[in-house]
């Protein structure tokens, strides 16, 4: 009997095992203590005990740590018995462990398998010893670095592995079938050994083994969003030329879809999510055969087009699963792989509906006329369950079933594809017009919504795609149609990244000249057009002849064109080319030279003798999916045609990768990112499309988070219709899953390096690399060589600083998001708490630049109070900087991290308060998303007892709260609520001891009184204000525009509506230095604005187009849209003044855009630069209507605008040659409403309509005007010049006149 300790075997890959004996330990009492074992064997020295703590224990702390491992070391001495105190040496202060000699472990045997000789025994030896992954059962989440380090012990040791292999194998011709079997086994994502095997199992005629091999590493690729390389599909000739077992087709030789009954139990650990695309095919058999030899040709024909049909499948790289009968199979496709990945699958259809004829044709071996086959089909896309280890896909059927359903719902030859296969991929524009919606009923109950592809080849009756921001491209396009129109040849290439709307420049353009009779060969192309020799020959032949070319038909053509006659070599070629005869040797054909030339000289002449009747445009889409013999014939064709040839190429390609041949462009149209302003246009054109209100919240957001893409904005859009019309609730914060997989696709194709993605997904759209290496682990050379990877697929892009740093950011907030959601959401938890810990151990100086981000970090590790206080304190920071968007992003963050604690009443008054001034900013003072934050803050203090306190930190509180209630109130037109919250402003400033609350208080009254038309009330409590001169900022109080500021354009205004011009003039200008001074973008937008509306009152045309230039230079970004639109009103008012028509367009376009962003009614707030533009232009029945319906308005409320809008309304009516005794009732009403309130601007006004357009010799008018207008301050103003040149005298010389300039 051999001794006890010579049996002891360690076995570390695969499944731990340590055989003592007869004692075999695979099992301790918890994962922690086999993990402290493993560490400390493949560690040969001592390791630091607090070092192991923290390493197994990261979030416990250092003495709760020490605690486990003292008990993690007591189980494992428990199951190390008797031999613990010989393999164990511990200390205070480290921990080692010491390999017995006795001791067999077969990591060391396999180091010396691996230094031993390149032989096929020693790699028997190898995979024997090799049983899986080192470890591969144990998991530790919540232990990033110990699971970081496993995995790259892991990986080091799978590597050396594979590379003896392969270099045995590079060796040995001749391999056994079951070495190359557990290699497959073994490293089943590893390509080259799939590849060897199905090589040597076709080699040996073991067809059906072959096949099935194959099938298998193509599923595995599928379902992980990768692509196979070219060579891999190549090894389907085996079976599909010559002869070979036909029960490779069988469904034997295939993946069985269902879970065997006989199989082994089901562990959870096996279960994935993977999105899978199922196309269901079925061939039908024509007609009645049942004479036995025509049957038994029938099967074999039936075999050969199911063979050709998974050719076809794999050329997308998709897997086939044949169907339980007889000419029924599934093209199966994993991930999404390019935009228009349901285009590709359409186009894959269509391509096997044309071909199957001719493939029938080819393949039929009996007596007389082959047989003809119908082929439906249905497509289903979802998410379905995935066993890699049982190599199953969809066992549950969960989409296989549906596209079964819709294919047995097909109607003769018919592709019918499900409402959830065009939401999970999106369908190209010139798809869309396409697909034309079919109810499936059963039992007289509706059973789904699908689309079935019609022939609308969508021309001019097609609904034109949306090609704002894309202007001048397309005027682009169309010049070079006019050039190629009087005779200049042109080539245009339109470049862009996914989603820019390349296509749609091309439809759109295509559309528009189609309606103008110009001769356009379009051409799309997929992934498929690869495989069809001479795609673009083909295409602008069949076009030209208006049906698919026949031997007759090329004849007749080259007849008519004058050809001299083709050797009959010369004449196959050409045929062969052009696709009119069957090819004998497919590589041969695209390889030759000769085929080009022939098929050059003939699309020369075709094109000649086109053109000289009407210019002809051939258009290419995705410009990259073209064979390589069509690039060499349009470089032929840009060679040979001359230069004055009425002739246009447009194509379009993404521009990420070189094209195989060099084609010259005339120009080139280069697709950027929409501004915020054609963002927002678009947006309202997707709206009346998809008939949606979108609340301004929600515009913003939509603009903000598609960051100009416009694939992104329709299709989120288009997933906000599809919610709405199916009564689902509105969930934006999802994605659209048709772009989440366009989006997950670009993560997949990482592969290796996905996970890198996911940790810089982690750290937000803008992560360090010094961050990124922390987090990971990564050595410095791959962390380089996984950027490199994410920046080539244009995930990421460098950034540029001046620091130093090295930093990326995503080039889409979208792709961030789809690293992150890819990325399971412990794991994410645990970088969150990872990267907190980091930020604050080794870069707390970050925190302060970046407190937004470190809240984001906090919120999502569970860290909810914390995160909310940096939320907060990002919110007010933004709004300093008038970064509006961000400030109510972030408040809003900050109060749903707060739904997760207790008792922060005060915590969530103060973010409501600081999202209330972001929401005033951003969507005007009548916000509703304002008003709603600052009555929930109201609504807070009440319940807390908060509402009346004797503390000044909670009064200033309160006063905050009730100031944001106040200017709500104070732009609603509810005056008696305004004046009412005004007053206990002043209460509640009474009991502050600063003066600046006080200022403020009687600001706030100042304020109702001026909007309620009272300006001698108002310019006398300004006055005692004073706000140029006294403080009314309070630090710490978040505004969206300085109060101060606002105060002092308000006091210029009412200096202008007493009179005092000159006074007025130099207050505003004040005013703007002060808002220059406080540097606070909104703020000095607001005081430009101001300045404008002023200059407009004295007529100074362009001294108000000047401010308004300003403002609209400054207030590009998002933010400050409100202003934006503002100013471009005024520069419309400006060009409508100077006679200008499309002013008044551009004026209208602000105003819709205004109602859009605010939402209010447009004639609660009179906008009078457009009623001005109307009279100026004539459009005096528009201005009548408008101003009508703002005096209704404005006679119910007694606003401020009363006299003017009577004034002018007075005037059109007049202008009109209406009744005189209404011209007089609203010049009355306007001359009353002016004198009541003290508006002596006004009453000038009035006067002046009186004496020019009523009653111009009446006397007492007269000295009314003369009067008033020696009571008010003079100046150069163009409206005080024509006042006093009516009473026909001149200015006096002592008068002070400002320079205008």
């Amino acid at each position: 009997m051999r001794d006890a300790q010579q049996t002891d075997q360690l076995t570390l890959f695969g499944h731990f095992s340590l055989t003592q004996g007869e004692d075999v330990l695979t099992h301790f009492n918890y994962d922690k203590v086999k993990a402290l074992l493993v560490y400390l064997l493949l560690h040969r020295q001592p390791v630091n005990r607090a070092a192991l703590a923290e390493l197994l224990w990261p979030d416990q702390g250092l003495s709760s740590g020490r605690t486990n491992l003292r008990h993690a070391l007591h189980c494992l001495r428990q199951s190390m018995g008797d031999n613990a105190d010989q393999v164990l040496n511990v200390s205070r202060q480290t921990i080692a462990f010491h390999l017995p000699a006795h001791w067999q472990v077969d990591l060391h045997d396999l180091q010396q398998l691996l230094e031993g000789p390149k032989d096929l025994e020693t790699l028997e030896e190898v995979m024997s010893c090799y049983q899986g992954d080192l470890i591969e059962e144990l998991q530790l989440a919540s232990c990033s670095e110990f699971q970081r380090w496993l995995v790259q012990v892991r990986n080091e040791w799978r590597q050396r592995v594979i590379r003896f292999a392969e270099q045995v194998l590079e060796a040995h011709e001749e391999t056994p079938d079951d070495m190359l079997e557990g290699l497959v086994s073994r490293f089943s994502g590893y390509g080259p050994f799939h590849e060897r095997l199905v090589r040597q199992l076709a080699e040996k005629n073991q067809m059906a083994a072959a096949h099935e091999q194959y099938n298998s590493y193509l599923q595995l690729l599928a379902l992980s969003g990768q692509q196979p390389e070219p060579g891999f599909l190549q090894l389907a000739s085996y079976w599909s030329d010559g002869h070979h077992d036909p029960r490779a087709m069988s469904p034997q030789g295939a993946f069985s879809r269902a879970l065997a009954a006989d199989s082994k139990p089901l562990r959870e650990d096996e279960i994935e999510l993977r999105q899978l695309s199922v196309m269901a095919i079925r061939l039908r058999l024509k007609g009645d055969w049942q004479d036995r030899a025509a049957t038994r040709n029938c099967l074999a024909l039936q075999l050969e087009l199911l063979r050709w049909l998974e050719q076809q499948c794999h050329h997308l790289g998709g897997f086939w699963l044949p169907g339980a009968t007889g000419g029924l199979g599934l093209a199966c496709f994993g991930t999404h792989g390019p935009a228009h990945q349901l285009a590709e699958l359409v186009a894959l259809y269509e391509h096997c509906r044309q071909a199957l004829p001719q493939e029938t044709q080819r393949h039929w071996s009996g007596e007389g006329e082959a047989p003809s086959f119908e082929l439906a089909a249905g497509l289903h896309s979802g998410r379905v369950v995935y066993l890699p280890e049982r190599q199953l896909a969809d066992p549950l059927g969960q989409v296989t079933q549906v596209s079964l359903e819709l294919m047995g719902a097909a109607e003769g030859s018919e592709l019918v594809i499900s409402q959830e296969a065009s939401q999970h991929m999106p369908p190209a524009l010139d798809l869309q017009p396409r697909l034309v919606s079919r109810l499936m009923a059963s039992d007289g109950r509706v059973r789904l919504r699908a689309l079935v592809l019609g022939q609308n080849e969508g021309g001019r009756d097609a609904l034109p795609p949306s090609l704002v921001g894309r202007e001048t491209s397309l005027r682009t396009l169309r010049d070079a149609l006019a050039r190629a129109g009087i005779g200049l040849r042109q080539s245009v290439l339109v470049r862009g990244a996914s989603g820019m709307g390349k296509s749609a420049l091309m439809v759109g353009f295509r559309q528009l000249e189609l309606s103008r009779d110009a001769a356009i060969c379009w051409q799309p192309t997929t992934r498929l057009s690869v495989l069809e020799p001479y795609g673009v020959a083909r295409s602008l032949l069949a076009w030209h002849l208006g049906a698919t070319p026949t031997q007759e038909a090329l004849h007749e053509l080259q007849a008519s064109l004058g050809d001299t006659a083709l050797d009959d070599a010369l004449q196959q070629l050409l045929e062969e080319a052009l696709g009119v005869r069957d090819v004998q040797e497919i590589t041969q054909l695209t390889q030759s030279g000769e085929a080009v030339e022939l098929v050059v000289k003939l699309l020369h002449r075709l094109i000649d003798q086109r053109a000289g009747a009407q210019t002809l445009v051939l258009m290419v889409d995705d410009l990259q999916w073209l064979d390589e013999p069509s690039f060499k014939v349009l470089a032929g064709l840009q060679a040979r045609l001359p230069i004055n040839t009425a002739f246009m190429l447009v194509a379009s390609h993404h521009g990420r990768e070189a094209l195989p041949v060099k084609l010259h462009w005339d120009q080139q149209i280069t697709l950027g990112k929409l501004d915020a302003l054609q963002s927002s246009r678009l947006l309202s054109q997707l709206s009346r499309r998809y008939r949606m209100h979108l609340s301004p919240r929600l515009r913003n957001q939509i603009i903000e988070r598609c960051d100009g893409v416009p694939l992104y904005m329709q299709e989120i859009c288009r997933r906000l219709d599809m919610d709405r019309r199916e009564g689902r609730s509105v969930q934006f914060d999802e994605l659209p899953k048709g772009l989440l997989g366009l989006l997950a696709s670009r993560i997949d194709q990482l592969e290796g390096d996905r996970e890198i993605a996911h940790i810089a997904a982690v750290l937000g759209k803008r992560f360090r690399l010094d961050f990124l290496a922390e987090c990971s682990g990564w050595d410095k050379a791959r962390i380089s060589q996984a950027v490199e990877h994410m920046r080539l697929l244009e995930i990421i892009e460098p950034v540029d600083k001046e620091s130093g740093e090295h930093e990326y950011q995503f080039s889409h907030q979208l792709l961030q998001e789809a690293a992150y959601l890819s990325c399971p959401r412990d794991v994410r938890v645990k970088l969150h708490q990872q990267v907190v810990t980091l930020i604050e151990e080794r870069f707390p100086v970050w925190i302060s630049r970046h407190p937004g981000d470190f809240a984001t970090h906090l919120r999502r590790s569970g860290h909810y109070a914390r995160g909310a206080r940096y939320f907060e304190l990002s919110a007010r920071e933004a709004l300093k900087v008038s970064a509006n968007r961000t400030a109510l992003r972030m408040a809003d963050f900050g109060l749903a991290s707060l739904r997760h604690v207790d008792h922060e009443v005060e915590r969530e008054v103060s973010l409501l308060t600081v999202r209330g001034q972001a929401a005033f900013a951003l969507e005007g003072h009548g916000s509703p998303t304002a008003h709603e934050s600052f009555v929930r803050a109201r609504e807070l203090l009440s319940q807390s007892g908060g509402d009346s306190p004797d503390d000044p930190e909670d009064l200033e509180q309160i006063f905050l709260v009730k100031w944001g209630l106040w200017v709500g109130r104070s732009q609603r037109y509810a005056h008696a609520d305004a004046f009412a919250l005004a007053s206990t402003l002043a209460d509640i400033a009474e009991r502050l001891e600063d003066p600046r609350y006080r200022r403020l208080a009687d600001y706030a009254r100042a304020h109702c009184e001026y909007w309620g038309g009272r300006i001698q009330q108002a310019h006398d409590h300004l006055d005692e204000i004073d706000p140029l001169n006294a403080q009314m900022m309070i630090e710490w109080l978040p505004f969206s525009d300085h109060p101060q500021v606002t105060a002092a354009c308000f006091q210029g205004w009412a200096l202008c509506l007493r009179g005092d011009y000159q006074r007025a003039e130099r207050h505003v200008s004040s005013a703007i230095r002060l808002a220059e001074k406080i540097g606070h973008p909104g703020t000095l937008a607001m005081a430009l604005m101001f300045a404008a509306a002023l200059y407009r009152q004295l007529g100074h045309v362009h001294l108000a187009a000047r401010h308004a230039e300003r403002a609209a230079a400054m207030t590009g970004t998002p933010d400050l849209q409100l202003w934006q639109i503002s100013a471009q009103c005024v520069l419309g008012w400006q060009r409508a003044m100077a006679g200008d028509h499309a002013g008044l367009v551009q004026l209208r376009d602000s105003l819709d855009q205004m109602a859009e962003l605010n939402g209010r009614d447009r004639f609660q707030r009179p906008v009078l630069w457009y009623s001005d533009a109307c009279i100026e232009l004539g459009e005096l029945k528009a201005a009548e209507e408008y101003l009508d319906q703002c005096l209704v308005i404005a006679r119910e409320r007694t606003t401020l605008f009363l006299p003017e809008l009577a004034t002018q309304l007075a005037r059109v009516r007049d202008l009109l040659g209406r009744p005189a005794s209404e011209v007089k009732a609203l010049a009355e009403m306007a001359i009353v409403q002016s004198r009541e309130h003290g508006n002596r601007h006004q009453e000038l006004a009035a006067l002046e309509l009186w004496l020019t357009r009523i009653s111009p010799n009446d006397q007492q008018v007269k000295e009314a005007f003369r009067r008033l207008l020696s009571e008010v301050s003079h100046s150069d103003a163009p409206v005080l010049v024509r006042w006093v040149s009516l009473l026909g005298r001149r200015l006096p010389h002592s008068l002070s006149v400002e320079n205008e300039a």
